[in-house]
């Protein structure tokens, strides 16, 4: 409960409550106070739905001077919920809901997930999916609770579209984006955070400057998100121009040895490489040339990729060109999002093996034996992937969803998570029998798990974290130009 909130409940229990005019029905069983509000209700069309309620239920509240109460809830939303927990079913057909009612349904649906009322909740989600279907007609100040709905719920492509809108409303520059940053950053979903930083250094590019983030401050954005802002926008500029000075991606680029027209070393070195760099240059300036903003990072990977791809060439160029536009394809949203979101390089084993930490703490020994296992059935480089390991790799997941004792501290120092999230982004033929052990969906749970371990620590360091301020500019200052 933040501070604002806490200083309104402790105002409002302070003063006499009053009883609903709706739902205080003299033959109710339960008095329930929420904020100033005392509610006489049946409590069976409440807790036959959720066992959490039943459990808060147990005991007798027949006085108001001694009711149930909820903390954390609005009077006027839990009206909502009793509108249609005491609906006749006539009223609750599906059909019958209408958009005017989006603002009730939204509560209501967010009010049955918190406490477990999964049938009313699955009706809730039913109802909005009726009701949305364009999302470009949803009114701007619901977004943001949508999104969180539709997170906490596990629907992520209804997240998605929400988001989807949010970007619209926000390219736009006419509403401010602090309600759809806490909301993202609530949930730690680092690709709409990377999005809505684009969004702000756009805003920035056609007025202030981003490396003096003062209009940003005063319109809320808060020193956590500016200093990611400014790192972000400085790492996309300097990658942009380490990709322009190279000739080719050395992980794409074969050597002699393997040259994939079967030319000598001495032909591979004077034909093929001179044909890379050539075409690469060309690939490199027009896919700037066709998205100028630096944020449009993934855009021109993405035409990277197909502009390679469109200008035929020696065999061993092509194989070079279809590997890069399929791994761009794959990585450009992850390539981008890093730049926001830095992860550290993995430690190879030798400095695994001498860290003192590792030598003595049995939870990180095992962290760093399950990563090995990890890679070495899922990411080896020297060869495929079998699916006779695969029931093994199962146990391994398994070991992993059932550990209740990981730190952030043992995920930090193992980094198990980014190895989740290169399991995670592979191609689905990369992984034996995925469809009977759904390796891919369950790193993708893990390794959201474990970010929002990350998110709720990054949050009580960023209380501590001071504004950001001009010193931050100077390493960024020759990069202006990039924007």
């Amino acid at each position: 409960m933040s501070t604002a909130e806490a200083v309104e409940e402790s105002r409002t229990s302070s003063e006499s409550p009053v009883q609903d005019p709706d739902y205080h029905f003299t033959n109710g069983d339960t008095i329930v106070r929420v904020e100033n509000t005392l509610f006489k209700i049946h409590k069976y069309r409440l807790i036959h739905n959720s066992r959490i309620l039943e459990g808060m239920f147990g005991s007798p509240f027949l006085a108001d001077d001694a009711p149930l109460v909820l903390h954390g809830e609005m009077a006027e939303k839990f009206r909502f919920v009793l509108k249609y927990i005491y609906a006749p079913p006539t009223e609750v057909q599906i059909d019958g809901i209408r958009i005017s009612a989006l603002r009730e349904i939204i509560y209501f649906t967010k009010f049955a997930h918190k406490y477990e009322m999964d049938k009313w909740k699955d009706w809730g989600l039913l109802v909005l999916t009726r009701l949305l279907v364009d999302f470009n007609v949803v009114p701007v100040r619901y977004l943001s609770v949508l999104y969180l709905l539709y997170h906490h719920v596990g629907d992520y492509p209804a997240r998605d579209r929400v988001m989807k809108r949010w970007r619209s409303v926000m390219a736009a520059g006419t509403h401010s984006t602090v309600a759809i940053l806490e909301a993202a950053d609530e949930c730690n979903d680092k690709a709409a955070l990377s999005e809505i930083y684009c969004v702000l250094i756009r805003r920035c590019k056609n007025g202030a400057d981003i490396f003096h983030p003062r209009p940003l401050a005063q319109d809320g954005v808060g020193p956590l998100h500016l200093r990611r802002i400014i790192s972000g926008c400085t790492s996309l500029s300097l990658s942009w121009n380490r990709l322009y000075g190279n000739n080719v991606p050395l992980p794409f680029q074969p050597p002699a040895a393997q040259c994939e027209a079967q030319y000598a070393p001495e032909r591979h070195q004077q034909e093929c490489i001179p044909h890379y760099r050539g075409q690469w240059t060309k690939a490199i300036s027009e896919a700037e040339r066709r998205y100028p903003c630096i944020t449009q990072m993934s855009e021109r990977l993405c035409a990277v990729g197909r502009n390679l791809l469109q200008n035929p060439g020696k065999a061993c160029f092509d194989h070079f060109a279809r590997q890069l536009d399929e791994h761009l394809r794959r990585e450009s949203e992850y390539l981008f999002m890093k730049h926001f979101f830095p992860e550290p390089d993995d430690d190879d084993e030798e400095n695994d093996s001498s860290r003192v930490d590792g030598d003595t703490d049995p939870e990180a020994t095992q962290m760093r034996e399950w990563r090995h296992k990890l890679q070495k059935a899922f990411l080896s480089q020297s060869q495929p992937v079998k699916a006779e390991e695969m029931p093994p790799a199962d146990q391994l997941f398994a070991a992993l969803e059932g550990y209740t004792d990981m730190t952030v501290r043992s995920l930090a120092d193992s980094k198990i998570g980014k190895v989740m999230r290169h399991i995670q982004r592979l191609d689905a033929e990369k992984v034996p029998r995925d469809a009977e052990f759904h390796f891919r969906e369950r790193a993708k749970a893990l390794a959201d798990k474990w970010e929002e371990m990350f998110a709720k620590q990054n949050m009580l360091a960023a209380d501590h974290s001071v504004s950001a301020g001009d010193n931050l500019n100077e390493t960024a200052e020759h990069e202006r130009g990039c924007l």
